[in-house]
This record gives C-alpha cells, sequence and structure tokens, in this order.
C-alpha cells in the first residue's frame, strides 16, 4: 500500500480549509440578520467538533443570530439560576429567571466563548413569543460590560410583563453597541410593577431617566412608539453616524430642529400615530421647518392619516423655503385636501435637496398657470423668474405622490414636473388620487403618459 505523503493538498494552495468552509456557510447562512433555522443545525454542530479553524467558522454561524434570551442565560452554570414564578403572579403570568446564588467572575467561562459572537439580536413578538432570559442581563453586565461586544443589529421591543425591558442592558453608548442598526418597538408605557426584581426595577429607571441619552449612535435607527421617549431630543443631538432615520411622529416637537442637523442623514421616513392611536399630538407647522434644509437628503418620505391631522399637510414648511407663511389650521375633524402646493413644494425640495433620489408627499396639483421660478411671500414675480431648470443633480428613483389632487391640465403638472427633477425617469413616477376625486385617477395617467413621452 503506498505510503500517504503528508502535506498540502492541491485545493489548499488556493483556499485555506476555514476560508473554504466560510464560504459553504455564506452561501447556506447569508450574513445578516435572518434566522439559519431552515438548514441542519446539528450538522454545524458537529463541524464544531472536527478542528479548532472548522469549529471557530461553525460556532460564529451558529450563534450569529439570536431570537430568544434564555439562550444567553443558558451560557452561566446551570446552578447559579432558576426559572421561577413570582407566588403574587397569576396562572398565566410568563414564567422568569432568577438567580440562585450570586455571579462570580469564574461563571463567564462558557459564556465568553459563545456570547462574544451574536452579532444581530430580535427581542420582539413580530414573529414569536418571546420567552424569559432579559431580567438576568443587569446581573450579567455587572461582570461583562459590553454584554454582547460583537453586536451590529438589535431590533428590541422592551416590555416590563416579559421582562424585556431588561435588554436595555445590552445597550452601551460607551462601546457603540450595536454599531450598525437599532430599532425600538414600544407599545406600552415602562412603569414600575408591584411584583419586578430589582434588575427589571433598576432598568425600569435607567430608560425612564430623562438625563440619560441611551440611544445608540448607529447608522441605521427606527423608533416605533405610541409614548414619548424619554431623552430623545437630547440623545440624538449627540448622534453623529446616523444615516438613516424612521419614526412616528409622537416626540418632542423640538426634535427636528436635532434631526436637521446631523450631519450624514440620508433617509428620512416619518410617519403619523395609528387612527386607533389614545391620543393625538398636535404639531405647530413651524416645527418641521428646518428640515427642509437638509442638503445631503436622498430620500424623504411622509406618510400621514389625513384623519389624525390638526393642521395643513405638514410638508408645508418642510419643503417649502422660509419665506412661505404659515396658514391657519383647519378644524381637525375635517379631511382637508392636501395643502401644499405642487409648485412651492416640490420646486424647494429639488433646489434644496439636489441629492434627493426618493421622495413620498402629498401635494395639491390643481395648478391653471405655468410654472414661474421664484415669487415673494406676498405671491408676486421676484427679480430671478424665469424658466429655468431646479438644477437637481441625481437620477430620481422614485417620486410617489400620495392622494394628491390633480388639475385638468395634466401638460402644465407634466412640464413641472421635468423642470424640477430633470432626470426623472417616467418608470420611478407614481401618483395616487383621492377616493373622492375619480377624474384624477385619468389626469395622473396622462401625466405619466407625458413624462415617458418626453
Amino acid at each position: 500500500m503506498e505510503k500517504r505523503v503528508k502535506g498540502k493538498s492541491i485545493g489548499s494552495q488556493f483556499f485555506a480549509i476555514q476560508e473554504l468552509l466560510l464560504l459553504v456557510l455564506a452561501y447556506i447562512s447569508p450574513p445578516g440578520k435572518g434566522t439559519i433555522s431552515s438548514i441542519d443545525t446539528g450538522a454545524l454542530a458537529n463541524l464544531a467538533l472536527v478542528s479548532r479553524n472548522i469549529s471557530d467558522a461553525a460556532l460564529d454561524a451558529l450563534w450569529r443570530s439570536m431570537h430568544q434570551p434564555d439562550a444567553i442565560i443558558r451560557l452561566l452554570p446551570s446552578d447559579s439560576f432558576e426559572l421561577s414564578r413570582k407566588e403574587r403572579w397569576d396562572e398565566e403570568a410568563n414564567p422568569q429567571y432568577r438567580l440562585k446564588r450570586p455571579l462570580k467572575p469564574e461563571d463567564f467561562v462558557a459564556f465568553d466563548k459563545y456570547a462574544s459572537r451574536i452579532q444581530f439580536i430580535d427581542f420582539s413578538n413580530s414573529s414569536r413569543i418571546l420567552g424569559p432570559g432579559c431580567e438576568l442581563l443587569p446581573y450579567i453586565k455587572e461582570f461583562r460590560d459590553p454584554i454582547l461586544p460583537a453586536l451590529r443589529d438589535f431590533r428590541w421591543e422592551p416590555s416590563v410583563v416579559n421582562g424585556s425591558i431588561g435588554a436595555f442592558h445590552l445597550l452601551s453608548r460607551k462601546a457603540s453597541l450595536p454599531s450598525d442598526e437599532f430599532a425600538l418597538l414600544m407599545w406600552s408605557e415602562i412603569e414600575h410593577s408591584p411584583v419586578e426584581s430589582d434588575g427589571i426595577a433598576r432598568s425600569i429607571d435607567a430608560f425612564n431617566d430623562p438625563t440619560l441619552p441611551w440611544l445608540p449612535d448607529v447608522k441605521k435607527m427606527t423608533l416605533r412608539t405610541l409614548h414619548y421617549l424619554p431623552a430623545v431630543r437630547t440623545a440624538i443631538q449627540s448622534l453623529s453616524n446616523i444615516e438613516h432615520f424612521s419614526c412616528d411622529l409622537r416626540l418632542t416637537v423640538s426634535l427636528f430642529e436635532s434631526l436637521a442637523a446631523l450631519p450624514r442623514l440620508r433617509f428620512m421616513d416619518l410617519r403619523w400615530l395609528p387612527t386607533d392611536a389614545t391620543s393625538t399630538l398636535r404639531l405647530e407647522m413651524s416645527a418641521f421647518a428646518p428640515l427642509y434644509a437638509c442638503s445631503a437628503m436622498q430620500t424623504f418620505r411622509v406618510d400621514v392619516d389625513m384623519a389624525q391631522l390638526a393642521w395643513p399637510l405638514l410638508s408645508v414648511l418642510i419643503v417649502a423655503p422660509p419665506r412661505v407663511r404659515p396658514r391657519p389650521a383647519p378644524d381637525v375633524h375635517q379631511y382637508p385636501a392636501p395643502d401644499v402646493h405642487l409648485y412651492s413644494a416640490l420646486w424647494a425640495l429639488a433646489t434644496h435637496c439636489p441629492r434627493l433620489r426618493q421622495l413620498g408627499i402629498e401635494v395639491d396639483a390643481e395648478v391653471t398657470e405655468a410654472f414661474r421660478v421664484g415669487t415673494d411671500e406676498d405671491g408676486e414675480d421676484s427679480d430671478d423668474a424665469d424658466s429655468s431648470s431646479s438644477g437637481h443633480e441625481v437620477v430620481m428613483e422614485e417620486l410617489t405622490l400620495y392622494c394628491s389632487p390633480c388639475g385638468s391640465d395634466s401638460a402644465l403638472v407634466a412640464d413641472f414636473l421635468r423642470r424640477a427633477f430633470p432626470r426623472l425617469p417616467a418608470s420611478a413616477f407614481h401618483a395616487y388620487a383621492m377616493r373622492e376625486r375619480e377624474a384624477d385617477k385619468g389626469r395622473w395617467a396622462m401625466v405619466s403618459a407625458l413624462l415617458d413621452s418626453a
């Protein structure tokens, strides 16, 4: 029998075995925040027994995403915690973990090996019921700060009922964690409960502390909350990395001044509350004035339920020059048409935000005269009135006009759109008529046809 010669194989001259395995793992489990439950995790676990290099690659794939907090807790010694139910809880109350003894430094051997691999956390009830475990994170942070040093993406639905408020301690402003993306979904106020543990009580106090700006300095932030978020303006003022910001409007009025000052902001998505919200926050129109000056903006969407408006469409000052005067607020019980003129609104956006690529907004396009550039605050033509284009620089990827009336002369509207956004493909333009104005459907269709023929 021929003796095998030790040495590198032909394949290993091109790919190290760890690199080859990583290619396979990347194919069956693409990097990202998705779960790998659809593949054979048992096979991956067996790969971890082959060699140190393969073990590291397989374990990285297995521990990359986390959807249940108890997996983190079970990295502690089994004699240090137990699953229990408070005596005063009713039968349907969620069980929670509690410490059987104080934690010690030597309890973190397994924890350090696996927790450091976690990059994506989804502790919400979006797809499944969140189990217990977050309630012990405050105690873990006393020994490991940050708890998850590789955390990149964190989706969090804090609640006192299931203890998920304890996940507050996964955030770390000092270590800039999470590093890429943070999504907060908060559907109830975070208040103290008579049966809470000491760790949960500390989490609630820290979350509600108005002097503690705990929002992480991430690139992408989504805030969905029906309730006021403490210290949000102070936190946003200290952000420097955020490029993508999405939120509803149940926040302080002064928030928008802070948003306009964010140096890297390119994407903004503002939404009003659901129609079944318990109360309506009335905002002064002037609060939105600073936003039109975000010259680096590439995507801007405003999604507003007209039935909730206590003022004309908010975009009247977001996108209009400072010389446009605020209009009186209509009766909140009315269902008004958009009160922002096509010409003043979109022209201001096109000129002030020359890099804008995506825009969704409501406008009033019932125009009867051709557009002229430049009017003063009294509506008279100014000295710079001419027929030039806006100077908008980039190809528009999307221009969507929501529930917008359209005038009978579609050619006037199409001509204006071509001048405001010279590089607007017809395929990127979408307009929707109001339900009670059926004639607008045909008018907007004609606008699209004229853009397509240009």
